[in-house]
């Protein structure tokens, strides 16, 4: 086995593909490192995640049906509707780390600052506070929902603007004209 395939691949997110990435890998031999922003496992299913990127609001279901949704080796169990809540599908993300013991190839808390490519085919993992990490691939599972865009205008507008991705309830618009 050459020196570079004898370095871990690097995941950064633990979101839903970020922990079947490690799960997968890790059933195929490979060493695993994860890196989460955030205390656990979730994404964008954590609603009000503590990593402050995720774009969950309140009443958020998946738009993809239960048979769909699940992974081969780990279905959406009946007991759930055919269109999960952000909660449901938490639980289930969950019970699928619990089942295959994921979150132990995760650090949490731990956010990654810059992604290069060493001579060699290596990879330098740089984090927060400046520890460097060597592997042999980078899965980016970090979503895209995370970072809002919002368009430019001309003219001006003096009422009250948000992104959706800000969006989390309902009742700070009651009573209000909203477009």
């Amino acid at each position: 086995m050459s020196d570079l395939q004898q370095l871990p691949v690097c995941i950064i997110g633990a979101g839903s593909s970020g922990v079947a990435a490690a799960k997968a890998l890790h059933a195929q031999g490979v060493a695993v490192e994860g890196f989460e922003i955030g205390s656990d496992i979730g994404g964008m299913w954590r609603y009000q995640n503590d990593n402050g990127l995720s774009s969950a609001y309140r009443s958020l279901h998946i738009d993809t049906s239960g048979g769909n949704l699940g992974y081969p080796d780990h279905p959406i169990p009946d007991k759930y509707p055919d269109f999960l809540s952000h909660a449901e599908v938490l639980e289930w993300l969950e019970s699928y780390a619990e089942r295959f013991d994921v979150r132990r190839h995760f650090r949490f808390n731990c956010k990654v600052e810059r992604v290069e490519p060493e001579e060699g085919g290596a990879w330098r993992v740089t984090l927060a506070g400046g520890e460097a990490r060597r592997c042999r691939a980078v899965i980016v599972a970090n979503g895209h929902l995370w970072d809002p865009r919002t368009a430019s205008f001309p003219g001006s507008f003096e009422g009250e603007q948000i992104h959706a991705h800000h969006y989390r309830t309902a009742e700070p618009f009651s009573g209000k004209r909203v477009l």
